[in-house]
């Protein structure tokens, strides 16, 4: 393949490639939420964690994994931080093997105390890319997450 080619390629490639561009967004997404919730002591990535649990307490690390759409060990390394900060709670549920997380007061606390600054975060954003289009957005994104889920559980079935 001539160099023009393969550079006319790549670029094309980068320009369309949806993982470059959604991996692009998001960090641009965090970098920005995380600044806004910097005096709130979570980072956008703690933020959503908490705002997941709270949503589904109490939810096993398996569920909540599928939910924030993460590998177990993923999800076991970025609940660590907020064990040790009081923020949640990792106990047994009824079956004994399974472990519960919940939101302590302290995790409560946190959440709730972050809520305006996520907030003025949100509409912040939803007013740069126009209000219009920020459900456009969280549409396509929910649509690209799911599709590349099932994709995904697809191509890990056995064939035959």
């Amino acid at each position: 393949m001539a160099r023009e080619d393969l550079e006319k390629r790549l670029g094309k490639t980068d320009a369309e490639c949806l993982c470059a561009n959604t991996r692009r967004a998001a960090r641009a997404v965090t970098r920005y939420f995380d600044h806004v919730l910097d005096p709130s002591g979570l980072r956008a990535t703690q933020f959503t964690l908490l705002l997941g649990i709270r949503l589904n307490q109490p939810v096993g690390i398996t569920r909540l994994a599928e939910y924030m759409v993460m590998d177990r060990t993923t999800m076991t390394r970025n609940l660590r931080p907020l064990e040790k900060a009081g923020l949640i709670s990792v106990g047994r549920a009824g079956d004994r093997r399974l472990r519960a997380i919940r939101l302590t007061s302290g995790g409560e606390e946190s959440l709730e105390a972050a809520l305006p600054a996520w907030s003025t975060a949100q509409a912040a954003l939803a007013k740069a890319v126009g209000h219009y289009r920020k459900d456009i957005v969280v549409g396509n994104l929910k649509a690209v997450a799911d599709a590349a889920s099932r994709i995904l559980e697809a191509d890990r079935q056995p064939s035959g």
